[in-house]
């Protein structure tokens, strides 16, 4: 069950470099780091990208009610596109 975003909550975005990981492996190395990052109250998502890995914190409690829920679409989005990504590459092997 899908659990939705709040004010009280913090947002974590790891973007993980995957530039030097075998494709077939990403699925498992995003997890992996993923599972690593995990802390309790935290919402956290992890992207790969093909650049530097950082981690974005947004905080829900700084933002305006505009921005909170502009925040939330694009965190849906990205969860979104990271499910079809684990799904391609479950599909592949």
């Amino acid at each position: 069950m899908k659990r939705t975003v709040t004010k009280d909550d913090v947002i974590l975005v790891a973007y993980i470099d995957v530039r030097d990981i075998a494709i077939e492996d990403t699925g498992a190395y995003l997890q992996a780091v993923a599972d690593h990052l995990k802390a309790g109250g935290v919402f956290m998502y992890v992207i790969p990208v093909k650049a530097d890995s950082h981690i974005d914190c947004i905080n829900p409690k700084l933002l305006s009610e505009k921005e909170f829920e502009e925040a939330n679409e694009m965190l849906e989005k990205i969860r979104e596109k990271f499910e079809e990504m684990n799904e391609k590459i479950r599909g592949e092997k």
